[in-house]
């Protein structure tokens, strides 16, 4: 600067506040609270000034805020943020540390060189690749599990997840061998290139779900296509299998339901066989109840079938029940009937008439007198009943009008 504006210069900003701009340095997704798709995913944003801000899909508010030590340059999400999701962040220093909802940043490691990516692995874990042309693999809890040389300056990283085969591969672009494809730390297969590859990603394009377009340094773009039946499996058959290599599957939904009821059959067994046997020890009672209803039933309406009629006589408060009772089968009637009569706000004399031995075809009168007991209507109900039978064999229900007033004249 001029010497003669120096002063202008400093004269016009020595008042201005000190303002550092905040800057925007990473971008990633993780799912809300649903594998389906479609399904919302939440933003995930990095800044300078060392935040990480995971934004709502609605509303575009800020669900969770964390702070870190370190500015964050690239994330790798696995799982789903309302349950057990995890953000896994690195840094340029070479810290790398993983995040949970409700959680503070919790660091991992600081490795001796800067990272250049960072990519999910089956079980939850991550790989990370560093600028010595080391790559390595972590579990989810942050261990270190295994560290491979990779040939030549690796340049970027991306997962290629295959879950038709169980597989959840890797592809290493490198300078001078083209983009290599590992399966964990084992070696599987080459891509080879016309030049370095700068930047590589995987996903669905169309209607193909496993292509991986790749940008090489001159600006040049490259889209290859995964066959559908490409088998990485062939290459690792001499490899033990180990927990941190168990691959995670795709399983459907009505699979993953039957799977959750086979696991709560077990856990619960004792519970639910109870269960089960009380309910079908309640069955057979209420079907055994019925069965005796109904055989009682057949017995008292199947022989020698009696006709009940009442008919109220007088004006009240005293009345007179008249009750016809015919035997309207062929034979006689059964000894042992006798008439019981209950009355309500009703006084009732007789309340039990014996009957007599009932010929066929002819009514047999019973007269009976009711009395209300205040000016309301009252109700007589006239049960046809048998001795050595519990339930009346015939029953009819009689209303008594209540009794006008007296009228002086």
């Amino acid at each position: 600067m001029d010497v003669n504006l120096r002063m202008s210069f400093a004269e016009q900003y020595r008042r201005v506040p000190l303002i550092k701009n905040n800057a925007v340095t990473a971008l990633g997704v993780i799912r809300k609270d649903s594998w389906n798709d479609p399904a919302c995913s939440c933003l995930i944003i990095g800044t300078e000034n060392k935040e990480i801000f995971v934004l709502d899909p609605r509303a575009f508010t800020v669900m969770d805020k964390h702070l870190l030590k370190w500015p964050p340059v690239s994330f790798a999400t696995t799982g789903l943020w309302a349950g057990d999701g995890r953000i896994m962040v690195i840094g340029r220093d070479g810290n790398i540390g993983a995040i949970r909802r409700g959680s503070p940043v919790k660091l991992w490691e600081k490795l001796e060189a800067p990272i250049v990516a960072v990519s999910v692995l089956s079980g939850d874990g991550a790989a990370v690749a560093i600028m010595d042309g080391t790559l390595l693999g972590f579990s989810k809890k942050g261990v270190k599990v295994w560290s491979i040389n990779v040939p030549g300056i690796i340049l970027d990283m991306v997962s290629l997840p295959v879950p038709q085969s169980g597989l959840s591969l890797l592809a290493v672009s490198t300078v001078g061998y083209g983009v290599r494809i590992y399966d964990g730390k084992h070696h599987v297969d080459t891509i080879k290139t016309m030049e370095p590859v700068s930047a590589i990603k995987y996903g669905r394009m169309g209607q193909e779900e496993r292509t991986m377009a790749m940008v090489t340094i001159s600006g040049g773009l490259c889209v290859k296509i995964l066959k559908r039946t490409a088998d990485f499996s062939i290459y690792n058959t001499t490899f033990s299998v180990t927990p941190n290599n168990a691959t995670k599957f795709a399983i459907p939904k009505k699979t993953r339901l039957f799977v959750e009821q086979t696991i709560r059959e077990r856990s619960e067994a004792k519970k639910i066989h109870n269960t089960f046997q009380q309910g079908f020890l309640r069955l057979r009672l209420i079907i055994a109840k019925n069965a005796v209803d109904l055989l009682t039933g057949c017995e008292n309406t199947g022989v020698d079938p009696i006709s009940l009629e009442a008919n109220v006589l007088g004006l009240g408060p005293n009345y007179r029940i008249q009750i016809l009772i015919t035997n309207i089968s062929d034979g006689l009637s059964d000894t042992g009937l006798f008439i019981v009569c209950r009355g309500e706000n009703t006084e009732v004399d007789p309340r039990v008439v014996n009957l007599p031995l009932l010929l066929s075809g002819i009514p047999i009168p019973i007269t009976v007198d009711a009395t209300l007991t205040n000016r309301i209507s009252g109700k007589v109900q006239v049960l046809l009943c048998k001795k050595d039978k519990p339930k009346p064999l015939a029953f009819t229900n009689v209303i008594l009008p209540a009794a006008e007033e007296d009228i002086e004249v």
